[in-house]
């Protein structure tokens, strides 16, 4: 079986960190930024279902002045569904 990184394959010139010091939680802790968070999708089917369009971070801002989270997530969005040509996330 093969899985594929989601971010790597969407955003490959990207870091994606989801440990990042921007975060004033994770700048406390003085480690590095990295990515912690990942989705792995495996291969598509025959009718390109599951395969990977796109991919982002979320809570990666704060909301009226308070993080989400101490580390942001990762929202991916796959070709597929309950039709032939739907997306799900």
């Amino acid at each position: 079986m093969v899985l594929l990184d989601a971010w790597a394959y969407t955003r490959p010139l990207e870091p994606g960190w989801t440990w990042d010091r921007c975060n004033p939680l994770i700048a406390a802790t003085l480690e590095p930024d990295a990515r912690i968070d990942y989705v792995f999708v495996g291969s598509p089917d025959t009718r390109a279902r599951g395969h990977i369009l796109a991919a982002e971070l979320v809570g990666a801002q704060p909301v009226d002045s308070i993080w989400p989270s101490a580390h942001m997530g990762v929202l991916v969005e796959l070709r597929g569904g309950a039709s032939d040509d739907g997306v799900v996330s």
